[in-house]
């Protein structure tokens, strides 16, 4: 498994090669990225929608047999997988990676705002320079995420795939500045902030909303 700044640094010398109508062109699959940390060429991430579930019933079959990790977070990020994935397309896009005919993980994106501190405001450019940004930013939101009890992938391959995927949308024209999500607890929150460096929103009122910048430094501990 490589590390979340590794992944993410493969996705960032991705994307320059990528030409972006390529990526984006497939009715069925927007994208297929073959994770590096797999030697196997039969892993592949699949954009599950209404369209892509009438011609790819393996797909379908995968999923339905879908383990999660046996907690409360798993269970409900499966049901949503299995239940409401399909209904929640366009305005929230669920992408699987099917591997061996199972489902390793996926995550499910939207788009959405996250309220940033007044230190986090202020970021560096590249040459030294620091750019004051208002402190409500476009964000690429997961949703839903969750991983086969069996899987040989973890968090930070997931998050990878999500960050490279949100990075292709700034790529083809639309802004945002970071990956947020709601954890499910405050358990399931320390653990996305101590593993993943993974801050609080400023706007979360009763939801446990959390934000990491796309290309942040990896400096969780």
């Amino acid at each position: 498994m490589m590390p979340f700044d590794a992944l993410l640094h493969f996705f960032s010398r991705a994307r320059e090669a990528a030409s972006p109508s390529r990526l984006l062109s497939s009715p069925d699959r927007d994208y297929s990225t073959f994770l590096p940390f797999l030697e196997e060429d039969d892993a592949e991430w699949i954009k599950w929608t209404p369209h892509t579930s009438e011609k790819q019933r393996r797909i379908e079959k995968a999923i339905k047999n879908f383990k999660p990790v046996e907690n409360d977070a798993g269970r409900r990020n499966a049901k949503f997988l299995k239940e409401e994935a399909l209904d929640s397309y366009p305005t929230t896009v669920t992408h699987v990676l099917l591997k061996g005919g199972m489902i390793e993980g996926f995550f499910a994106l939207s788009s959405g705002t996250a309220k940033l501190t007044q230190s986090d405001s202020r970021p560096v450019a590249p040459d030294d320079r620091e750019i004051s940004l208002p402190p409500h930013q476009p964000v690429a939101h997961i949703a839903w995420i969750g991983k086969h009890k069996d899987a040989r992938i973890g968090g930070s391959d997931l998050l990878a795939q999500a960050a490279g995927l949100a990075m292709e949308v700034v790529d083809c024209g639309q802004g945002q500045l970071a990956l947020s999500l709601d954890a499910f607890d405050e358990p399931t929150a320390k653990m996305w902030a101590k593993e993943f460096g993974f801050k609080r929103n400023q706007d979360a009122n009763s939801r446990i909303s959390l934000w990491r910048g796309l290309e942040d430094p990896w400096d969780a501990d």
